[in-house]
């Protein structure tokens, strides 16, 4: 019997085995507009997201739902009409108690990051987070579940790259800013997320293909292992991104796979 052939050494380094469910629509939450960018709390009670549904503020806006209990499906989703505007609202991050709201607006006249805080029943005026918006683009906003590590993405170096902050406690800003420079590359890296323990992060690049597909990177030390695709079904030529990892590890995301309600829809893959 012939030597099996060497292994390649430049190929990609799979992330642990980390299995999902085949993905399921989130059927009480899709339109036929489109909805994206999905986010929940960590008791799985509230959920936020993008929407271009009939009903909002403006071109896109952010929409939540919440139930009494994981075992229910949400209710109808509400806008949030105090933090929308007529410009874009959208990418939203829960903090892991489903208090405060990160999201990316356009309202200043460009693509900056924002926060607002739950307070008699909604969610209230946000405020814009001066140390780390730009003249460039800031979205793709994600808050690590400890609400010590903020991560989005932005074109202050040129590429639509992925950035990370980080702050000593949840009282303290963020303000020093650093690339993920192991992941990103010269096709676009957006919307990262991170696991509840940090130990592995999600994110969408068109580094394989015109369109986005995710990806997982094991923590490495300081940094991260080498990227590869989710090994989850992810349809030639249809994008996938908006991902968002639950502390019951499952994976939120949206895409326009065939099947779904309109351009985009939300769909959660339960771990296996």
């Amino acid at each position: 019997m012939p030597d099996a052939p060497p292994a390649n050494p430049d190929a990609p380094i799979p992330p642990k085995a980390r299995a999902w469910s085949a993905p399921t629509p989130m059927t009480e939450l899709n339109s036929p507009a489109g909805d994206a960018q999905p986010t929940m709390s960590a008791d799985g009670l509230r959920v936020c997201f993008t929407s271009l549904r009939p009903g909002g503020m403006g071109v896109n806006d952010i929409w939540c739902a919440s139930r009494a209990s994981k075992s229910v499906p949400f209710e109808q989703p509400i806008n949030q009409a105090k933090i929308n505007t007529p410009q874009y609202d959208w990418m939203p991050s829960l903090t892991s108690d489903g208090l405060t709201l990160y999201f990316s607006s356009d309202r200043s006249g460009n693509l900056e990051l924002y926060r607002a805080v739950f307070s008699g029943g909604e969610f209230t005026t946000p405020t814009a987070i001066a140390s780390l918006n730009t003249t460039f683009v800031e979205s793709g906003v994600d808050i690590s579940a400890n609400g010590l590590t903020l991560l989005f993405t932005s074109n202050r170096a040129g590429n639509f790259d992925m950035f990370l902050s980080k702050r000593p406690n949840t009282a303290s800003e963020f303000l020093t800013v650093m690339p993920i420079s192991s992941l990103n590359t010269a096709a676009i890296e957006a919307e990262a997320t991170l696991a509840p323990d940090q130990s592995f992060l999600v994110y969408c690049s068109t580094s394989l293909s015109q369109q986005f597909m995710l990806f997982g990177a094991n923590a490495e030390g300081d940094g991260w292992g080498a990227p590869a695709p989710l090994t989850i079904e992810q349809p030639e030529g249809l994008d996938a991104c908006g991902p968002a990892l639950l502390s019951d590890g499952s994976l939120l995301f949206h895409s326009a796979r065939p099947g779904g309600l309109g351009e985009d829809d939300l769909y959660i893959a339960l771990p296996k």
